[in-house]
């Protein structure tokens, strides 16, 4: 394999890289035909809302000045395998090597490796876990899958680039049929899965959730991590974070009885606790009732067009948190309806509105720190006949 891919960085006295915003956009465009999205600087969870579904242009130009890594998002052209030790960075290497391929782009990781290959006829799935006779790690196939991009610095590493350059990753990469690698990999059942029942309301980071996973971790704590865990998914799933997201989430903070796992058995094990969190929330009384007013919102008389859609965000809203009274940032709202051009002065005018029609009520007054007014939204939730 050819010499790391080096790029000219500002260096920190103890090592480590500041990647600033202007540098990090440079070196995103320098990668040809690859999706490349921000990462805040010396970690690998992405900050951004939407980071799997929007563009990647589009994401790189909210950002404001400060310390960034960047990260490959997987796409049709793009299935980087992740390997996080060195038994399973072996075991890819031979097999790619009996079916012929010896040379390979790869990322040096702080554990392992990346392998940078191209798979056609892939499987519908974000990421399946390797085998536990082969390792730890997993295949990034959906765009709710990534791995950190040289530059990067992350747990003190800085993550570099062999076998080829930015400008030539995306040619040098071999193409591969699933058929000739599946068989390295777990074969995850998607029997008994839940997921969200509509596009959820994203909010700021879980912090609440980072608390319990480091509880989790806690050696005392040996008889209520499990417990914790799943609280740390009734939050996150609270705050709007996907399956994939809460996942990439508890792969980053590692708490105790999840990491302890083996990778195919964490993976089943987080499955497992996402869809029953989800399922539960399904059959509590409050959210079942919400459900059916957001299935049944478009019997009601709003003249204004834009009031249906920010009726359902707050409804939204009011499922996530299980509560009929609940704080409700304009701003929020309104990035959650970006796509349908609503800003945050129509989400202000439509609760004018809202409010003049009796179907919600302040039960707060704004305050400096406080992050929203909180509401009641029982009108909404069981609107009077006039409004059905």
């Amino acid at each position: 394999m050819s010499r790391p891919c080096l790029f000219l960085l500002k260096v920190a006295p103890r090592g480590v890289i500041f990647l600033f915003i202007t540098e990090a956009k440079q070196i995103a465009q320098e990668y040809k035909n690859l999706e490349l999205i921000p990462i805040k600087g010396h970690s690998k969870y992405p900050p951004l809302k939407g980071w799997n579904k929007n563009k990647p242009g589009d994401q790189w130009g909210e950002l404001f000045e400060g310390d960034w890594n960047l990260a490959f998002r997987a796409n049709q052209n793009h299935s980087p395998i992740d390997c996080d030790n060195r038994k399973s960075a072996e075991n890819i290497a031979k097999h790619l090597a009996s079916l012929g391929i010896h040379q390979v782009p790869t990322t040096t990781t702080n554990r392992g490796c990346h392998f940078h290959i191209n798979i056609i006829n892939r499987p519908d799935r974000q990421k399946i876990t390797l085998k536990k006779n082969v390792g730890d790690g997993h295949i990034c196939l959906g765009n709710s899958a990534y791995v950190l991009a040289p530059p990067s610095d992350a747990n003190s590493h800085v993550y570099t680039l062999q076998g080829a350059t930015p400008a030539t990753l995306a040619t040098s990469m071999p193409q591969i049929d699933w058929g000739d690698l599946s068989g390295l990999f777990n074969k995850p059942s998607k029997k008994g899965f839940t997921d969200w029942p509509f596009r959820p309301v994203r909010f700021n980071d879980p912090r609440k959730a980072i608390e319990l996973l480091f509880e989790a971790g806690k050696p005392e704590n040996k008889g209520k991590r499990s417990e914790m865990e799943m609280k740390a998914i009734y939050h996150c799933i609270s705050c709007g974070l996907t399956f994939d997201e809460t996942k990439d989430f508890f792969d980053f903070w590692q708490p105790g009885h999840y990491i302890e796992k083996a990778p195919d058995i964490r993976d089943v094990y987080f499955a497992d606790s996402w869809s029953n969190a989800i399922s539960r929330c399904l059959s509590m009384a409050k959210r079942e009732m919400i459900l059916d007013s957001i299935n049944n919102l478009s019997s009601y008389n709003f003249k204004n067009k834009n009031d249906i859609h920010i009726a359902e965000t707050i409804l939204k809203i009011a499922w996530q948190f299980n509560s009929f009274n609940i704080a409700l940032p304009q701003t929020t709202i309104s990035e959650h309806l970006k796509a349908l051009n609503i800003s945050q002065q129509q989400v202000h005018h439509s609760f004018n509105r809202l409010k003049n029609m009796s179907l919600m009520k302040p039960t707060s007054s704004y305050y400096i720190n406080k992050s929203a007014i909180y509401y009641n939204i029982n009108p909404l939730i069981s609107p009077p006949p006039l409004y059905m």
